[in-house]
């Protein structure tokens, strides 16, 4: 079976989970927003490495003769595999009934991201321009460095900040900080 390759450094099944992959007619393509794929792979670009979003293909089996999807999904889980990472079809378990990632508005690539931060601070404005408007803070995240389309308060020329669920009222889902998108300059604010 053959990946269908959306970039140069991006393939579907790395914004999809393997249920949505292997029962839409189109793979789950329909189901993320277009933007994510240049926003994705700017980034891979600028960081020069392999980066990763969801990672559940290389484990399929040779023989797809007697293949379950549901079952292979609820292995990954089991198994810790990333199978959330971009699109969370209504069969995840995790997150807020509205998010980015529900609404296939999100991604979150694996790796250095304090690095990936670095990256879109020094090229904000290209990243705005390919439709990049949230990340969250890299205080509260080990590993990856969300990223989504959704305009939700947004403010023209500026990539919000936004904490993630943190497990403290006063900061849960905050708006954290912006990135100016002119200058490349971050104004975190105080939450507590």
């Amino acid at each position: 079976m053959k990946r269908i390759q959306l970039s140069a450094n991006l393939f579907l099944d790395e914004l999809v989970d393997p249920l949505t992959y292997f029962t839409e007619d189109d793979n789950g393509l329909s189901k993320i927003d277009k933007k994510l794929i240049p926003i994705f792979q700017l980034l891979r670009d600028k960081y020069g490495k392999s980066i990763g979003v969801n990672a559940w293909w290389k484990h399929l089996p040779l023989d797809m003769t007697n293949f379950d999807p549901a079952k292979f999904l609820e292995s990954m889980i089991d198994q810790g595999v990333y199978v959330w990472s971009g699109y969370r079809s209504p069969s995840c378990k995790i997150g807020a009934a509205k998010s980015a990632h529900k609404q296939g508005k999100a991604q979150d690539p694996k790796g250095d991201e304090k690095a990936f931060f670095k990256i879109v601070c020094e090229n904000a404005k290209e990243f705005y321009v390919l439709g990049l408007r949230r990340i969250e803070n890299v205080k509260y995240t080990k590993g990856w460095l969300h990223g989504d389309t959704l305009t939700t308060n947004h403010q023209p020329n500026k990539i919000r900040i936004i904490n993630p669920k943190t497990g403290d009222k006063r900061t849960d889902n905050k708006h954290a900080g912006d990135i100016d998108v002119l200058t490349g300059e971050v104004t975190m604010f105080k939450l507590i």
